[in-house]
């Protein structure tokens, strides 16, 4: 009887210890749930953020592009400027030489 008595305590030792592990593994697998829910909303978070970079990123360059547009027109304009006030002095000093 007391063969069986201690079979008996010793498969209960093992029950209460699978219940244990189980309980444990249970356990992890719901704080793993919570950081996988805690990992997808800072990604979604993450995803806006990048929008939001990505589109200020887009209208900043169009407004450098703009503005270099402009500065090129302005500098196009300039160069023109000189050019025909060069050609101008050129034209003065080649009349007045040839005046007698």
């Amino acid at each position: 009887m007391e063969k069986g008595e201690n079979r008996l305590q010793q498969l209960q030792g093992d029950v209460e210890d699978t219940k244990v592990i189980m309980v444990d593994t249970y356990n992890k697998a719901i704080d793993r749930r919570i950081n996988l829910e805690e990992l997808e909303e800072r990604a979604e978070v993450l995803l806006e953020s990048s929008r939001r970079f990505h589109m200020t990123s887009m209208k900043v360059r169009e407004k450098v592009e703009s503005e270099n547009s402009r500065m090129c027109k302005n500098q196009k304009m300039i160069a023109i400027g000189i050019g025909a006030g060069l050609v101008i002095i050129l034209l003065i000093i080649i009349i007045s030489s040839s005046w007698p």
